[in-house]
């Protein structure tokens, strides 16, 4: 049934008819690359303190397993 009704339908007509996409324009760079940067240098370091503190606090769990 379906081979059926699209052997009805002329593809040529429905994609000349269809109406065209319009493409969207490419997202500009953002104007202040060095105010972006601040945050993500900051996150860095926050991140690099949290990692030693639990390393930090894990060694200090084994030290009170194995006194």
């Amino acid at each position: 049934a379906l081979v059926a009704s699209l052997a009805e339908i002329n593809i040529e007509e429905v994609i000349k008819s269809a109406p065209t996409m319009m493409t969207a324009p490419a997202a500009t760079a953002p104007a202040t690359p060095a105010v972006e940067a601040k945050p993500k240098e900051e996150e860095k370091k926050k991140k690099e303190e949290e990692e030693k503190a639990r390393e930090e606090a894990a060694l200090e769990g084994l030290g009170a397993l194995f006194g």
